[in-house]
């Protein structure tokens, strides 16, 4: 039952922080491609 909970917390850190630095990586990306053009 821990292991189940331990899991899951460490997928929703991993999906939360994922999507946190892929947000910041894309808006970088994009005000590079915009100032670049």
């Amino acid at each position: 039952m821990a292991l189940d909970a331990m899991v899951m917390m460490v997928i929703g850190v991993i999906v939360i922080w994922g999507g946190f630095f892929a947000s910041v990586f894309y808006a970088m990306m994009k005000a590079r491609g915009k100032s670049k053009s």
